[in-house]
């Protein structure tokens, strides 16, 4: 019998990883979804995970040696300013005038989730943190956008990956401006194989997957970039 291989990834990697595993026989895997900061908890808590995709490379840097096998870095994250009522010529400019005059923006956890790092670097950066009247953190960054896709909060700070998720599942409406990479640290998100992964060939197959000119295409494709 096939060994299953139990993944957990951070949220925002979760639509991407699934039409990767669609590739294969999906039905020698078992995905978990969560924030990094909240998987890395719970993988130190010994959480019986063979592979970890995490939005930041700072999370599986810190997994030990007794617990991490290997490890690689299989994207680079990037950030938008979302405004569900805007129109489609939303840019820089008027997401500025609208993070400031809004009565509340939602983000991620700041602490939790690498997406809502980057988000607090971002707006540190343009002075607009002493501006913003309210936040709304999102645990993770779906919970962050599922504020924005509600109607609960008007405008949000989430990953080009759920954008571009969104438009394919034709659910998307307002304006987003991809914010300039040169405004918050870089997005390493690295992967890491576990030990308890690293004699199964499912997550064996998985692993080399990611190295593949193919499925590298389709991490951009969902909004990524690649090393």
């Amino acid at each position: 019998i096939a060994e299953t291989c139990y993944i957990a990834t951070a949220s925002n990697f979760y639509p991407t990883l699934k039409i990767i595993i669609n590739t294969i026989d999906t039905s020698q895997y078992k995905i978990s979804s969560g924030s990094s900061g909240k998987i890395f908890a719970q993988i130190m808590n010994k959480a019986p995970y063979d592979i970890f995709f995490s939005a930041d490379q700072k999370r599986v840097n810190l997994l030990p040696e007794t617990i991490k096998y290997n490890q690689k870095t299989y994207a680079y994250g990037k950030i938008v300013v979302w405004d569900k009522n805007a129109n489609s010529d939303f840019n820089k400019k008027l997401a500025i005038k609208k993070l400031t005059d809004s009565k509340k923006i939602a983000l991620a956890n700041t602490k939790l989730a690498p997406y809502g790092n980057a988000a607090d670097e971002f707006l540190k950066a343009l002075k607009l943190d002493e501006k913003v009247r309210k936040y709304v953190f999102g645990e993770n960054i779906n919970q962050t956008l599922n504020f924005v896709k509600s109607g609960s909060v008007k405008i949000g700070i989430v990953s080009l990956a759920q954008i571009i998720q969104l438009r394919k599942e034709k659910k998307f409406q307002g304006g987003v401006w991809i914010v300039d990479s040169d405004l918050y640290s870089p997005i390493i998100q690295d992967v890491a194989l576990l030990k308890s992964g690293s004699e199964k060939k499912s997550c064996d197959t998985i692993w080399k997957l990611l190295s593949e000119k193919k499925i590298k295409q389709l991490i951009k494709d969902t909004g990524y970039g690649v090393y």
